[in-house]
């Protein structure tokens, strides 16, 4: 096996674009995964032997690809960050959704695996989000989630939420 390294780049409603870099002189694109949302802020991470990224969505997304893998479809799709299998770069695939109500902009994945937070400072005026990772695996439905300062969990057990107050002056 030739090890080669990748480049993942979201775009504005133009899909996530995988890059190879082996040759940094000459990056390639392999992929572009069809995944039509407003923001698409990207983070990588390693867990159980896959490599995946998580894609951010502020506003409503547009019928695409990356919804539909998960069976997610619709006129106004929801807001929050996608998690897409990219173990084999040419052929990423959406394995999981968080719904975040007030969109999902400022988002780092904890190097484990297991734990997203996500602050939309303007959006998200109650601090900031830290998301259970544990089952990445799609619910059925989007997860709905409920605004309070308290831990929340969504209704499915694909992810859970507590929402950490922020200090201000």
């Amino acid at each position: 096996m030739v090890n080669r390294d990748f480049s993942f780049a979201g775009t504005y409603q133009n899909g996530l674009q995988v890059v190879e870099i082996s040759n940094p002189r000459q990056p390639r694109l392999v992929a572009t995964y069809d995944c039509d949302l407003f923001q698409g802020d990207v983070q990588t991470f390693a867990r159980d032997g896959r490599t995946y990224v998580t894609y951010t969505n502020d506003y409503d997304g547009v019928d695409s690809a990356c919804f539909r893998d998960l069976g997610i479809t619709g006129d106004e799709l929801p807001t929050g960050t996608l998690v897409i299998d990219v173990t084999h770069p040419s052929a990423p695939r959406s394995v999981g959704f968080v719904e975040v109500p007030a969109g999902s902009h400022n988002q780092t994945v904890h190097p484990n695996g297991r734990v997203m937070y996500n602050s939309n400072s303007e959006r998200t005026p109650q601090g900031l989000e830290v998301i259970d990772l544990t089952n990445l695996k799609p619910p059925r439905s989007p997860a709905g989630c409920s605004w309070s300062r308290a831990t929340r969990r969504t209704t499915s057990p694909s992810a859970k939420t507590v929402i950490v107050p922020m200090w201000r002056r």
